[in-house]
């Protein structure tokens, strides 16, 4: 082809879009203009997580309205509240001690909501945020047995965005300073706890950080599944009108959309409407990847899965209590923060106010399965018979059981293996003592 051949076509063209790129430019504008008339915002693709505190704090409240992340968290927060409380004197030959043994279990028990605020006070924004920071509220006692005595009339959880941490560079807390920096508050007033603190960062790491991926690409799923219930749950209308009636297009369009809403329309005659049900999987798609993003969500939450699904399945008992078994540890890990965070930052207070020469007593939650115990009872009945001697301490610990404060308060065990001896029945802890006296004598000889 000559120049000027190629000069012609060029001039002859030089205003013309080709048939493929005129469709994609229409479908381009058709698309921009749905999604402009769409109440539906999607959140831009996941890239990482907030580095801002205060924007992240904001998305841990977002994050809260998810039924998933309210499930593990709360179910985390209540297992470690339904615990039971035991309090151990320093020494339990000493009446000053378990005096104030006593004094802290009631003062731990009948505050403002007990044991139960006490954990959501300590836990419930540690796991949220990384820290809480908890204030004291002390009250003199008016009246019952601990009169004249200052007690702990509440501990209130206290909202870090109004609050930050001072720290040395050990990364210490020196003190708690207001957001605009006029207050200063000593740590001493408070109970801090720090979340999974790694290198000792003093704002510790959000139990929500692993939850964060799965739930911003839930809310993702959950805006396209209705999107797509909302295009494909009814089906589509074709309309059709004479070639020679072109002016019909758009009043045949505008009825269209107000069949979509109305249900029913009337049209003259030579229009027709034909409906038409588009097949496809979109909505199994979406239901699959909403389910397994909860499924992540409630993991990362609490550690294990099978055992908070829903449904019956051949031998999902016998699995979901090892998989709960393994949720327990993290449970035994947050009950043994706030033991820690109350032995070291309130016991202290309570005894050293009211108690001149007590020492400080030691708190533990404690939760126990007897059916798991049975084993470890006939090993130390076993040790017994031999004649070798236990700690009493030790099985009190193991078997969460609380030592008696008081010789009043100690059950008469003795007394109860007598009545059985009247009675002509043969008392088991008498068949062990005559074993392990007898185990005794035949070592000695």
């Amino acid at each position: 082809m000559r120049w000027w051949q190629r000069l012609q076509r060029w001039w002859q063209t030089r205003g013309k879009v080709p048939a493929e790129r005129r469709a994609g430019r229409f479908f381009a504008e058709k698309l921009a203009e749905a999604f402009r008339r769409e109440p539906y915002r999607l959140l831009p693709w996941y890239d990482e997580g907030p580095k801002d505190p205060v924007q992240w704090r904001s998305i841990v409240r977002k994050m809260l309205a998810e039924p998933t992340v309210k499930a593990g968290l709360l179910q985390k927060v209540a297992a470690v509240a339904s615990l039971d409380l035991h309090v151990h004197p320093a020494h339990p030959d000493r009446r000053q001690d378990r005096q104030a043994a006593r004094f802290v279990f009631d003062v731990l028990t009948q505050c403002a909501g007990g044991l139960r605020k006490i954990c959501e006070a300590i836990l419930l924004p540690a796991l949220l945020d990384g820290y809480s920071v908890a204030e004291k509220v002390w009250m003199v006692q008016r009246r019952g047995p601990w009169a004249g005595k200052i007690v702990l009339r509440d501990l209130k959880a206290k909202d870090p965005s109004w609050l930050r941490l001072e720290t040395d560079e050990f990364h210490n807390v020196r003190a708690i300073v207001s957001a605009d920096g006029r207050q200063r508050f000593e740590p001493q007033d408070f109970v801090i706890l720090r979340y999974l603190a790694l290198y000792e960062h003093p704002y510790g790491t959000s139990d929500l950080w692993a939850a964060y991926r799965a739930w911003w690409t839930l809310d993702t799923a959950w805006k396209l599944r209705l999107l797509a219930l909302e295009r494909f749950s009814q089906p589509l209308l074709l309309g059709r009108y004479p070639a020679h009636r072109s002016d019909w297009q758009s009043a045949l369009e505008q009825a269209l959309r107000e069949a979509r809403h109305a249900g029913y329309i009337t049209l003259p005659e030579g229009v027709e409407i034909i409906p038409l049900t588009l097949a496809g999987r979109n909505a199994e798609d979406f239901a699959q990847a909403v389910r397994d993003l909860r499924h992540e969500i409630y993991l990362s939450i609490t550690g294990a899965l099978l055992h908070g699904l829903e449904g019956l399945r051949t031998g999902a008992r016998c699995l979901g209590e090892v998989h709960r078994s393994t949720a327990e540890l993290l449970v035994w890990h947050l009950a043994q923060l706030v033991s820690d965070a109350l032995n070291s930052q309130l016991v202290p207070d309570l005894v050293q106010l009211n108690f001149a020469y007590a020492d400080v007593p030691r708190v533990q939650l404690v939760g126990v399965n007897d059916r798991e115990l049975l084993a470890s009872w006939q090993v130390d009945r076993g040790l017994l018979s031999m004649g070798l001697p236990l700690s009493r301490s030790s099985l009190y610990l193991r078997y969460g059981r609380q030592a008696p404060l008081e010789p009043q308060d100690q059950l008469p065990g003795e007394r109860g293996c007598r009545g059985l001896e009247s009675r002509g029945d043969s008392c088991p802890c008498a068949d062990v003592a005559d074993q392990g006296v007898s185990r005794r004598r035949t070592l000695q000889a």
